[in-house]
């Protein structure tokens, strides 16, 4: 239909998340089958009454979809000492990485974070991150 290749995952007897205009589905994902968090569910795509390739993500409670902005997660785990200071580390790396490549230029990951280096080594900053 018009949501075009979709998934459905059912969390629990209250909600529910969607997953429309998907290219293709991953190896595996069949009407059943069981995910865990992180498991790759499929590819973005075109597919159904789509403009261009997008994600649409929904989300059901008690079978109607909602406003996912209004739902009430419980809190997260809060980071601290040396977990805090990874995490800290790697959103830096990526800002930095995000900050090398101007608005629809195409690059590498490889020349992104070349960038990162050399402007690093010119401004004297701290040695660009391995990886």
């Amino acid at each position: 239909g018009g949501y075009g290749k979709m998934i459905e995952i059912r969390h629990n007897g209250t909600y529910t998340t969607c997953y429309g205009h998907l290219g293709s589905f991953s190896t595996g994902i069949r009407k059943g089958a069981r995910v865990k968090q992180g498991d790759v569910i499929g590819s973005v795509g075109s597919t159904g009454l789509s403009t261009g390739p997008h994600l649409d993500f929904r989300v059901k409670r008690n079978g109607r979809f909602f406003d996912p902005l209004k739902l009430e997660a419980p809190p997260g785990r809060s980071l601290e000492g040396d977990g805090l200071a990874r995490f800290a580390a790697y959103r830096e790396r990526v800002w930095n990485l995000a900050g090398s490549i101007a608005p629809g230029e195409a690059v590498t990951l490889s020349d992104a974070w070349s960038r990162v280096s050399a402007r690093r080594a010119s401004d004297g900053t701290a040695p660009a991150p391995r990886g």
